[in-house]
């Protein structure tokens, strides 16, 4: 019987959490399995599709529409909320738009210059930054704005404030001559100084990658003002309100500062300058978490959507701002069909344009023509459409009667936003726009506290039903303890604050010591604590009435008050402006990239003054005896001899036998049988073997009585499957896969019982399952959901970890490891459980619950016998391991067509991947007392700085220990089959 892997999302087999066979193992793929394959194959690696084929083709074909679907790369699967973005013509009062890329919300009422008109740099709204408008040569790179919020992760936070959260003081100061004191109010000191080091940080960063671009971007683009131009630092205004107002100011003109480093990025990525960030991190001595961190924000990361902007192609070199096509024209190249960018090209009434087209437009054939506004003439409403799509290679054409779509000159989005997608061909309907929700955060988009806390009560209740007596008191423990409503510690619960954006709260992680500073603005009321996870909730739609401040007149901050002051810079330059003579400047001018690990440490929770972590009291490990580990595991007790009798040892107990039950500090009795049998199942002969020394060999042992648990071998090839069920169950309930046959004797010889409890005992026990759950053979969906890429960045080969390294990558493995997907790291063992059971404090009970449906449909399955249907069983990406592991890819320096990079590149972690941890003499088949102590070293020499990370070679040596040991598990195994072979024979 063949067993059927899903490759969803994989270039390489997927890691399945069987690890003693992973690279063994021939994988199997069903037709859509397939389909899914290609299909992320095509979507990793940007591939267009033209489809020109029939519809009787597509009826009939399922690769077909499979394929069919790839074409529309802006369709996501990941949100039912999730469909697409229109590229084409539009036809308006004001005359014909290109659109690239185009948020539906806009192409109803595109505005007009004057409704529209770029920031400028003295005076702007917030609003100015949060909506396209008509693009200023001077700043092109406002076409990259982030949409969403991108005040979040560990560099941008500080910024993460609003007229009710920003924190304003009370100054009292005396002016020189004066005899009385005056009142001034300005921002708080503390956030002062964060925002002082961000921005020095932040122009270090882009003076060196100007550098690095050997210049501007381009000819006579401009960098705005930089933030403390607005006067953040003075506190030196006459009201509260006056003081929000420059501090909102402030925090927005970091806006177009995080847009001109996207620019920078966007074209040193573009001209394929391999070693640009090692020259960075040389350079300005940043740290490589800050360039990694920076690149994983919405500076760097181009899978976000952009705001875009509008282009006005009508301009003749007469017009004051003639250079407007020309000086945009040079960007264009890098944003058509390859980044999530919308794009407005404005052609006025006059088909075909008078005046220059850019040669990015023409290459593509992306230009109206007099047949084209002919159709948008004939088509019925005040704005009409025309959508267009790729046909052949590169080149554009109208989609003739079709419903709005993408093309595929546009990139693929992950998750684009949403419309309804039933309204007629000429006439797209308004747009229903969700942001985009933080990764790990639980929250799905589209979802509302309410909604989301009403899913997580459900689920509290699926889980109090597995609750643990030990889980249930530590619960308990924990509500006493939130109940006292102070903020939580360095280890207590984690803290998300909902914050609203475009009419939606969207849930954000918060470290310790922002979420202490931020504690008072919320009431009793809009704090609710979750003891099942652990989390606070803080956000003010739980108790929208409620007013933290009661003083509302602090908040009195209208958009349209024009209270801006400013200090414009000497001339506008397309280098970084020197700071005005205002407090904090000099720590502007002394720029300095070591000044960023404060800035890490305090986003990674480091302080000096905390305590250190005990590796020698860790989570997750309880100690088991070595003589129940060899009776349960081996099925070994020591013969019973009388004193004339000679015990049946071969030879002297040597080293390897302790490695073999786990425990190099226990000491094999000599007049022990254990070596003796340890030998021949290193020979694999126990049928030599006194009957006496393994249950296997012995007719009469309880092994050969009836079990308690009921035992199906699903694949009777060279690597068998084994079921386990409790008796008398039925073929709905869930059940326990194994591929080791040790581990099915274990659990046979332990009696552990039903289902429930021999997941809890196999999860402690740090062993290699999966639970199964019985599915309908139609129960798999065709295609694999988009999961964000999980990555702790790229380093060069001279790469040196620090501890905020560290920090960084416990943050994001953790936040993982506590999603819904992360909870699948118990059932792999070894490495990736002990971290697993690291994180998660109640695993056992987590362990037990069933998992939600989509985690499950994008895992792997297994077909039962005789008919019984199929049991599905949850899996991890490599990435997802990867992250677990601490993984980070390194660039040698040296040529490789074996990538798409064309880099040679090579992986080093702070932990061994599972390949590297089971081929070692650690790995016997439970996470045993050897492991525990490798682990704890491990941890203190990476407190102390004295780790090094390691490839997978490295690793292996490193591990390796006994050899021995390590043939012994593997013969214990395939003794243990034959065993099993023969019983259901």
């Amino acid at each position: 019987m063949q067993v059927f892997y899903t490759a969803l999302e994989f270039v390489e087999p997927p890691p399945l959490n069987l690890p003693l066979s992973v690279f063994k193992r021939k994988v199997f793929y069903t037709a859509l399995e397939f389909v899914a394959r290609i299909r992320s194959l095509i979507l990793k690696t940007r591939v267009h599709l033209s489809l020109n084929l029939p519809l009787s083709v597509f009826k009939r074909n399922p690769l077909a529409l499979a394929l069919a679907d790839m074409a529309s790369p802006h369709t996501s699967s990941v949100e039912s909320t999730s469909l697409q973005y229109f590229d084409g013509h539009i036809l308006n009062s004001r005359g014909v738009f290109g659109v690239h890329y185009g948020d539906p919300s806009v192409l109803l009422d595109i505005p007009l210059p004057e409704e529209a008109p770029a920031p400028t740099v003295s005076n702007f709204r917030s609003s100015d930054f949060r909506r396209p408008s008509w693009i200023n040569p001077n700043f092109p790179q406002l076409l990259l704005l982030p949409r969403s919020n991108p005040f979040y992760g560990p560099i941008f936070s500080c910024l993460n404030v609003n007229k009710k959260t920003v924190h304003i003081e009370r100054v009292e100061t005396m002016p020189l001559g004066d005899t009385e004191s005056r009142v001034r109010w300005g921002l708080q000191q503390d956030l002062i100084d964060r925002w002082l080091h961000l921005e020095s940080l932040l122009l270090l960063t882009l003076h060196h990658m100007t550098v690095l671009h050997s210049g501007p971007a381009a000819e006579g683009v401009y960098t705005f003002p930089t933030p403390i131009h607005y006067c953040y630092t003075e506190r030196n205004t006459n009201s509260p309100s006056d003081a929000i107002k420059v501090a909102l100011n402030s925090r927005d003109a970091f806006l177009p500062l995080m847009a001109h480093l996207s620019l920078m990025f966007l074209l040193l990525g573009a001209k394929n300058t391999d070693d640009w960030r090692q020259q960075l991190n040389r350079y300005t001595r940043l740290p490589w978490q800050w360039i990694g961190d920076l690149e994983a924000s919405a500076v760097g990361d181009f899978t976000i959507e952009r705001l875009g902007g509008i282009i006005d192609l009508t301009q003749s070199k007469s017009h004051p701002d003639h250079r407007i096509p020309r000086h945009v024209r040079w960007l264009l190249p890098y944003l058509l069909g390859k980044h999530l960018v919308p794009l407005y090209f404005f052609y006025g009434h006059v088909i075909p344009p008078t005046e220059p087209i850019p040669d990015a437009l023409l290459k593509v054939g992306f230009v109206p023509t007099i047949e084209e506004l002919a159709y948008l003439r004939s088509r019925p409403g005040a704005v009409t459409f025309s959508s267009w799509s790729v046909i052949t290679g590169s080149v554009w054409k109208r989609r003739s009667g079709a419903h709005p779509s993408t093309s595929s000159l546009s990139p693929s989005a992950p998750t684009p936003p949403a419309y309804d997608s039933q309204a007629p061909f000429d006439s797209p309907p308004t747009a229903t726009y969700f942001p985009a929700v933080e990764r790990d955060s639980g929250q799905k988009r589209g979802e509302d506290i309410h909604t989301f806390m009403e899913r997580r009560r459900l689920h509290n209740e699926k889980r109090a039903q597995h609750e643990s007596p030990d889980a249930k008191s530590r619960c308990l423990a924990q509500e006493r303890h939130a109940s006292k409503g102070a903020p939580p510690g360095k280890k207590g619960a984690r803290v998300f604050i909902w914050e609203e954006e475009e009419g939606f709260y969207i849930r954000h992680a918060c470290n310790r010591i922002d979420a202490a500073d931020l504690w008072d603005n919320f009431t009793p009321a809009q704090r609710v604590y979750d003891s099942f996870s652990n989390q606070w909730d803080l956000c003010t739609a739980l108790a929208p009435d409620e007013e933290a401040e009661p003083d509302q007149s602090l908040y009195d901050v209208g958009d349209d008050d024009d209270f801006f002051p400013f200090h414009p810079p000497d001339s506008q330059t397309s280098s970084i402006p020197s700071a005005p003579d205002v407090p904090g400047r000099e720590v502007i001018q002394r720029r300095t990239g070591e000044r960023a690990v404060e800035v890490l440490e305090r986003a990674y929770d480091l302080h000096p003054d905390d305590p250190a972590e005990d590796p020698d009291n860790l989570p997750g490990w309880q100690k088991q005896d070595v003589l129940t580990a060899i009776r349960f595991r081996f099925g070994f007790e020591e013969p019973i001899t009388d004193s004339n009798s000679s015990p049946q040892i071969q030879n002297t107990p040597s080293p390897w036998c302790s490695w073999c039950v786990g425990d190099a500090n226990w000491a094999v009795p000599e007049t022990s049988a254990l070596p003796t049998l340890l030998q021949h199942i290193l020979q694999s002969d126990l049928q030599e073997a006194a009957a006496n020394l393994s249950d296997l060999t012995s007719a009469a042992s309880e092994l050969a009585l009836g079990w308690d648990v009921a035992v199906t071998i699903l694949n009777q090839g060279s690597e068998p499957l084994y079921e386990l069920r409790s008796l008398g169950s039925e073929s709905s309930e869930p059940s326990i896969l194994l591929e080791s046959a040790a581990t099915v004797l274990q659990v046979v010889r332990s009696g552990w019982g039903g289902v429930e409890p021999t997941i809890r005992n196999l999860v402690r026990l740090g062993a290699v399952f999966s639970p199964g759950w019985p599915r309908p053979t139609d129960y798999r969906t065709p295609f694999a959901p988009h999961r964000p890429t999980l990555s702790l960045g790229c380093r060069t080969s001279d790469y040196r970890p620090t501890l905020v390294d560290f920090a960084a990558y416990v943050q994001r493995r953790d936040a993982f490891v506590r999603s819904s997907r992360g909870r699948t790291a118990l059932f792999y063992g070894g490495i990736v459980g002990r971290i697993a059971r690291l994180v998660l404090s109640d695993f056992e009970d987590v362990a037990c619950l069933e998992p939600s449906e989509d985690v499950l449909q994008t895992g792997a399955r297994v077909s039962r016998r005789n008919g019984e249907g199929e049991l599905h069983f949850e899996t991890l990406t490599k990435e997802e391991i990867n992250l677990i592991c601490g993984v980070y890819t390194i660039e040698t320096g040296q040529k490789s067509s074996a990538t798409e990079e064309g880099q040679q590149l090579k992986f080093i972690s702070w932990w061994p991947t599972p390949p590297a941890f089971y081929s070692s003499g650690l790995n016997t088949g439970w996470w045993n007392a050897n492991c525990e102590r490798w682990f704890v070293k491990r941890l203190k020499d990476i407190h102390n700085g004295q780790a090094t990370l390691m490839t997978y070679t490295q690793w292996k040596n490193k591990i390796r220990y006994n050899k021995t040991a390590h043939k012994v598990t593997e013969k214990l195994d395939k003794v243990a089959a034959q065993y099993l072979a023969a019983r259901f024979a």
